[in-house]
């Protein structure tokens, strides 16, 4: 069975837990610090949550 060596998460928080089956190779989406405040989507923004974000870094890790 072949395993891919890229691998990403997203999580809207910590992506401690995360960091074990990404790996050294693959990316963690995420928010790993605490004290914002705002409306969802800003704070998704500020954090690199957004689909064109993540896009663009998955699809340079997959060009690696």
């Amino acid at each position: 069975m072949n395993e891919t060596k890229i691998k990403i998460s997203i999580e809207a928080a910590s992506t401690d837990c995360w960091k074990k089956y990404v790996g050294n190779d693959g990316i963690a989406f995420g928010i790993n610090t605490f004290g914002k405040s705002a409306p969802y989507k800003e704070i998704y923004k500020h954090f690199g949550l957004t689909a064109a974000n993540i896009t663009d870094k998955s699809k340079k890790l997959v060009r690696k």
